[in-house]
């Protein structure tokens, strides 16, 4: 109230002083609280409400709050809306009022925060598994306060425990504050390889729809998730839309494509010698090719689980050139045209440079690769011998060899001809030394008939053999002069006149008499 003094003394009271008011401060009472709703939800907003009955002097007009036991600073008023509710709204709440005169009594309350169920690990809008895996399986993970069960569907049928290609495994994680996750369902479908047929999964036949579907519960409706599970496997079966084509030089080729059969979709490339030259399934040429840009062209089809290739053939047409060289073949001169070109078979065609005459008399053979052309040996002029090859391109340029006219054998200049000739010298020269050794002896054989023949006669008309006188024991002696060895002077008289034929008086014929007589005794 208002207060006001008089003082007092032995004169009496004096003036009253002018009034001033007294006013008493004090704390406001106990604080209540309550929130709406009375369950939070998770994502959703709670608002607290605080109230006093004694406001106080001076009436309390400012609220604090606490959070956790932490004070929140940018809050005043005695409501408070939280939002969004999440994890850490699952805490103790407080306010209290407060005035000059101070604090009051805080009320607290403990936050209760459910969850409706939602996805932590929701499936993938693709799964796929390669079709000869032997570990596959499918995990979902729900959060859900209060708790729920989760279940799996396959196209909309739900996969039981008896069925034996599956197996399911579920556990319910705690809430994890670093990520603000509550509670949590958590299922794995495996897939049991050993109950599948052959332990494979078949490529059409499983390629299914499959979904986890968690249950209700009181913060809210169930949720779904399906996954399209596709079987996977490498590429196969590839093919182009032309394995060989043929065009020819200085043209641009048609585009090939190629194809494959994979999953997922393969990708493409195309190599040449080891080589990447183009990217995509298309094998497009926008220049003209030349000869050196024939070849095998590789296309490869790749996935993530493996490739495959085939091969493209470019033939590139261009008309051939020729070559001609000379050889023998079983014993005849011949020369053979080869050509080279594309197509490789060609036809030949010969004929002569700068003459009139025809080659209809030559002898020609081979094949389509090479042509054989038998040369004539009564040509003994020089002759140019022109070859032209043509295939389905057209006709290539000419080729010429010259040759020289037909000579004797061994003036053709051969390896074997100077040894040949050597030997024949040599046997020549052997035969006349053989020959000229033969008259000589024919011929000394002969005098020493007509000598034995003469002497025989002399001796009183003996015949004799030839051979008789051989087997004398005068075998190699020397044959006596017939003329004296000094010229004889007529003035000497000498004693043995009579045997001035150097020796006894016809010696030798007179051997050769006895000799006969005495054969002539012997019997037959």
């Amino acid at each position: 109230g208002n207060y006001s003094c008089e003082g007092f003394n032995v004169a009496g009271w004096g003036d009253t002083s002018e009034e001033n008011p007294l006013d008493i401060y004090y704390e406001p009472g106990n604080a209540t609280m309550v929130h709406y709703p009375h369950v939070a939800i998770k994502r959703k907003s709670v608002t607290f409400n605080c109230s006093i009955e004694d406001r106080g002097n001076p009436i309390a007009t400012r609220y604090r709050w606490l959070r956790g036991g932490k004070p929140v600073m940018d809050v005043v008023t005695p409501s408070w809306t939280v939002d969004p509710v999440g994890l850490d709204s699952r805490t103790t709440f407080s306010c209290f009022a407060y005035n000059e005169g101070g604090e009051g009594n805080a009320a607290e309350v403990r936050l209760e925060v459910h969850a409706p169920p939602a996805f932590v690990q929701k499936l993938h809008p693709y799964t796929g598994a390669l079709y000869s895996t032997s570990n596959i399986s499918l995990a979902c993970r729900v959060e859900c306060v209060p708790s729920c069960t989760i279940s799996w569907f396959k196209d909309g049928v739900g996969i039981e425990d008896s069925d034996k290609r599956y197996y399911i495994t579920s556990q319910y994680l705690a809430a994890e504050p670093a990520t603000g996750d509550f509670e949590s369902a958590y299922s794995v479908l495996h897939f049991n390889m050993s109950a599948w047929p052959d332990g494979i999964l078949d490529r059409i036949r499983d390629s299914s729809n499959y979904s986890c579907v968690s249950s209700n519960n009181s913060a809210g409706p169930g949720v779904r998730s399906t996954t399209y599970f596709g079987v996977e496997y490498p590429p196969e079966n590839t093919s182009l839309s032309n394995a060989a084509i043929s065009v020819e030089e200085g043209k641009i080729p048609p585009r090939i494509v190629c194809s494959s059969r994979a999953y997922p979709e393969p990708a493409f490339y195309w190599t040449r010698n080891g080589e990447t030259i183009v990217k995509g399934s298309a094998l497009v040429v926008n220049s003209v090719l030349g000869r050196d840009d024939a070849g095998v062209y590789t296309c490869v089809a790749f996935n993530k689980h493996g490739n495959h290739s085939t091969d493209a053939v470019i033939d590139i047409h261009y008309k051939p050139t020729c070559g001609i060289v000379r050889k023998e073949v079983n014993n005849e001169d011949v020369l053979i045209c080869t050509a080279t070109g594309s197509p490789r078979e060609s036809e030949f065609e010969w004929s002569l440079k700068y003459e009139n005459d025809t080659l209809q008399s030559h002898k020609t053979g081979g094949d389509a690769y090479e042509s054989i052309l038998t040369l004539d040996n009564d040509v003994s002029a020089m002759r140019t011998y022109v070859c032209v090859a043509s295939n389905s391109v057209g006709m290539g340029p000419p080729c010429e060899i010259e040759v020289a006219g037909y000579v004797a054998w061994w003036l053709k200049g051969d390896i074997l001809t100077p040894y040949i000739l050597i030997a024949a010298v040599a046997a020549l020269l052997l035969a006349v030394i053989l020959i000229c050794v033969i008259i000589i002896c024919i011929c000394r054989r002969k005098r020493r008939q007509d000598k034995f023949t003469g002497e025989s006669s002399t001796a009183g008309g003996s015949q004799i053999e030839p051979g008789e006188y051989e087997n004398l024991p005068f075998h190699g002696l020397a044959t006596p002069p017939k003329k004296p060895l000094h010229d004889i002077a007529d003035d000497l008289v000498y004693a043995d006149l009579d045997e001035n034929n150097y020796g006894p008086i016809n010696y030798k014929a007179a051997s050769i008499y006895n000799m006969v007589k005495f054969k002539g005794r012997t019997p037959n």
